[in-house]
């Protein structure tokens, strides 16, 4: 992992850490100056009946203001806790920080996914992703995202769900969709989505590689999906199929000298690209589901969306 002269790097999330690049700042106080690694770990990782995680990161904020240092994973980060703070890091001061992740999780999503890098192999993967997320990539999948919907929301009746957990189902669903277009067997899918929720299940926990451990189930898991997407290449390979989907565009990259991506590559930045995917944006749509039914406003804009002439004015302007 990456440190700073001081040997610290800074984090706004367990999963984020930014090493600080100028000299003359110094590494602000917290609970790793006098909390063992594995003590402070398992107070966040491990709370108790009483105490949340989140409490426990109040608790620290409290008495040792927004910035403050600690240890995730093993690790020394700091952790920022007001929006002020992740604008420094992210915004205002942006270039005096690099992003890096602790081992751990680079060994789990793959050394070669697009966020492990900043250089020119970054910009290229990143192209190619931005690509197979295109308006016109998403415009012919429309139908099969709105299918996805409705199953999901089918299954909804009659229950009381989670619904940040329900999310990252159909996320994952169409994450799937885009890497990997339609796929027709269904036991890769099942496979992928089995060996999938075990990877993000030990994702952040602490990386002791004892059988049966998250962290270790976590690694096996990570093999099977290795080998997984192997047979999907391999048997889009010999169909000779050409989609327009990620995974195609990982097969079928070469860069200026002529060179393709390698297989690890490819496995890597779609493991990496799935799990960027899912967490975020199934986020994102827990928070809208929330402000949709607490703001009576929504109410007033489904009534507006049914008159004739501003429901043909939405047609026009959607691409």
């Amino acid at each position: 992992m990456c440190q700073g002269p001081s040997g610290w790097s800074g984090s706004h999330s367990s999963t984020f850490h930014v090493c600080f690049l100028h000299h003359r700042l110094k590494s602000p106080r917290g609970s790793a100056d006098v909390m063992p690694k594995s003590d402070e770990f398992c107070r966040r990782r491990c709370p108790s009946a009483t105490v949340t995680a989140f409490d426990n990161e109040i608790d620290v904020a409290f008495q040792y203001g927004e910035v403050f240092k600690t240890h995730i994973l093993g690790s020394p980060c700091v952790m920022l806790s007001s929006p002020e703070a992740v604008r420094f890091v992210l915004v205002t001061q942006a270039h005096l920080f690099k992003p890096t992740y602790p081992q751990s999780k680079e060994k789990l999503i793959g050394p070669s996914a697009l966020f492990f890098h900043q250089n020119d192999y970054h910009a290229q993967i990143r192209r190619l992703v931005q690509s197979s997320l295109s308006l016109d990539v998403t415009r012919n999948l429309v139908p099969d995202i709105e299918a996805i919907a409705i199953s999901l929301l089918d299954s909804w009746s009659g229950k009381v769900v989670n619904t940040f957990y329900e999310l990252k189902k159909f996320t994952f669903d169409v994450a799937v969709l885009f890497v990997f277009g339609h796929l027709n067997n269904h036991h890769h899918k099942e496979v992928l989505k089995e060996n999938y929720y075990k990877l993000d299940k030990g994702y952040n926990s602490f990386p002791t590689n004892l059988p049966g451990s998250s962290y270790n189930k976590s690694v096996s898991a990570r093999r099977r999906l290795s080998l997984i997407v192997s047979e999907i290449i391999k048997e889009r390979e010999e169909k000779s199929l050409v989609q327009r989907d990620l995974l195609g565009s990982l097969l079928n990259f070469k860069d200026e000298k002529g060179q393709t991506l390698t297989h690890n590559q490819i496995v890597d930045n779609i493991i990496g690209v799935m799990f960027a995917a899912q967490d975020t944006t199934a986020s994102l749509l827990t928070w809208m589901i929330k402000y949709i039914h607490d703001d009576s406003s929504t109410e007033k804009l489904s009534r507006l969306s049914r008159r004739p002439f501003l429901s043909q004015m939405m047609e026009e302007t959607v691409p």
